[in-house]
C-alpha cells in the first residue's frame, strides 16, 4: 500500500511539474514519441531528443487534469485501504 501511494503520489507530481516547466523550456519538455517509444521529459536535462512531440502545449492543461487526478485517485485509495485496514483490526474489550 505504501509502495502505491508513493507511486501514485509521484507519477501526479512529474505530471504536474511537467505542464509547469512548459513555459520555461518549451523545447525540453513534454510528451515524446520516437522509434523506442513515448518519453515524458521534464525538461531538466541539457541533452535534445530526437523524437516528435505528441502534445505540443497541450502538455500544459492536460498535464495539470492528470496530475490532479492521480493525486485524487490515489489520496482515495489510499483512505479506502487505511478504512479496510481499520476495520479488520480486533480491538480487545474490556
Amino acid at each position: 500500500m505504501l509502495i502505491g501511494a508513493i507511486s501514485g503520489y509521484l507519477l501526479g507530481a512529474a505530471f504536474i511539474v511537467t505542464a509547469l516547466a512548459k513555459p520555461f523550456h518549451p523545447e525540453k519538455t513534454g510528451l515524446w514519441l520516437n522509434d523506442k517509444g513515448f518519453s515524458i521529459r521534464m525538461g531538466v536535462t541539457n541533452s535534445t531528443f530526437n523524437g516528435t512531440e505528441v502534445l505540443g502545449w497541450w502538455i500544459i492543461p492536460l498535464g495539470i487534469i492528470a496530475g490532479a487526478a492521480i493525486f485524487m485517485f490515489t489520496t482515495r485509495i489510499t483512505l479506502w485501504f487505511a478504512g479496510v485496514y481499520r476495520s479488520t483490526r480486533t480491538w480487545p474489550h474490556r
